[in-house]
């Protein structure tokens, strides 16, 4: 009986320790990253120029990231799930982020520059 239970014992300990480590990664793990660009909005009656200012946005596990020269301050970002028309709006600077839903959908997303600038962009959650 004894050759039975200790080899039991060790495969039992060993699945735990295993599972440990399984659980371990999968808390290590992050989601897909998507990017994207926030275009200046102009005057829709007359040709483009090419944006001096670019601004972009990154959305990981439910967080923007914004990215924008060093001549702005802080952007005033409004960010609608289209599908919910759940609406977020806050003021960013350079080290913060936006917190969100997490849900899958199409976001839209509007900013306004510290010197007064409006920029609006789609972001597209698949994850």
């Amino acid at each position: 009986m004894n050759k039975f239970i200790k080899p039991t014992l060790v495969l039992i300990f060993m699945l735990c320790i295993g599972g440990l480590f399984n659980v371990k990664a999968e808390e290590n793990q992050t989601k897909q990253e998507t990017e994207v660009t926030l275009h200046s909005d102009g005057v829709k009656n007359r040709p483009r120029m090419p944006a001096k200012i670019t601004i972009h946005c990154t959305y990981r596990n439910g967080e923007l990231y914004f990215s924008f020269p060093e001549e702005i301050e802080y952007l005033i970002v409004s960010v609608e799930h289209a599908e919910s028309k759940s609406t977020w709006t806050s003021q960013i600077s350079k080290d913060d982020c936006m917190f969100i839903s997490t849900a899958k959908g199409t976001y839209t997303l509007s900013a306004e520059t510290s010197n007064g600038q409006h920029f609006s962009g789609t972001l597209y959650v698949t994850e």
